[in-house]
């Protein structure tokens, strides 16, 4: 693309952007590449399940976590992540993984139903793995409605994954894992401005809301833990 080319895209965003979301948004764009060529990765991609060759309107496309949010979550949270076990519910191309990975959790898991994404996850873990304070790194390729939880995952985080019938088998297959093996445990949930997803999940009666705030790239955060009986 030439510097004419550049300029020209460059007025039309102004005009129908304004200059000062003009900048904002060449400023976002320019920290994920400062990111992406920091960890060595390439994670910066929206992509429909259909390009990958599957079907289900209650899958969503991949869109990755913003690159602050998992810090963000963690400082919220006030949890030592030597003490806890991270788990990513439609991991994609391993982003939140990887940020979850730079806190010192014993582990860091993520369940991906594409093996293309999956494949692609696992190559972007070798190049930036050296960076990592965490070095366990597992991701699953499955449905996530046969994922086995593992009993000592206590962090479950959803970047607007699925809804409908998959939530309902995943979060039963959660309470029964905390049937099996009771502990405390954290769901995180990174949610756009509207989400079946959030209206599915306020309405199961063993979770307990603990609070809701606004990360920084605008997308709300609801952290739920399980409900005292």
């Amino acid at each position: 693309m030439n510097i004419a080319t550049v300029l020209q895209n460059f007025s039309i965003q102004i005009r129908s952007q304004g200059l000062l979301n003009t900048i904002r948004s060449l400023s976002h764009r320019a920290g994920i590449r400062f990111h992406e060529w920091r960890l060595g990765i390439y994670t910066e991609t929206v992509i429909e399940l259909g390009e990958l060759g599957i079907h289900n309107d209650e899958c969503k496309y991949y869109s990755a976590t913003g690159y602050t949010s998992i810090h963000e979550i963690v400082r919220v949270l006030g949890i030592n992540p030597r003490n806890h076990v991270f788990l990513d519910f439609g991991a994609g191309l391993g982003r939140a993984m990887i940020l979850a990975a730079m806190h010192p959790f014993r582990r860091v898991l993520g369940v991906e139903i594409s093996r293309e994404l999956s494949e692609r996850a696992e190559k972007n873990f070798a190049r930036c793995k050296r960076k990592l304070r965490c070095q366990q790194l597992e991701i699953a390729t499955c449905d996530a409605t046969i994922y086995q939880i593992p009993s000592d995952v206590t962090i479950v985080y959803f970047n607007n994954p699925f809804f409908g019938q998959i939530l309902d088998a995943v979060m039963a297959n959660l309470r029964g894992s905390l049937e099996v093996a009771p502990r405390e445990l954290q769901i995180v949930c990174n949610l756009p401005e509207r989400s079946a997803f959030e209206s599915q999940i306020a309405g199961y009666d063993w979770l307990h809301l603990q609070r809701h705030f606004t990360l920084s790239d605008n997308r709300r955060c609801f952290i739920y833990s399980v409900a005292k009986q």
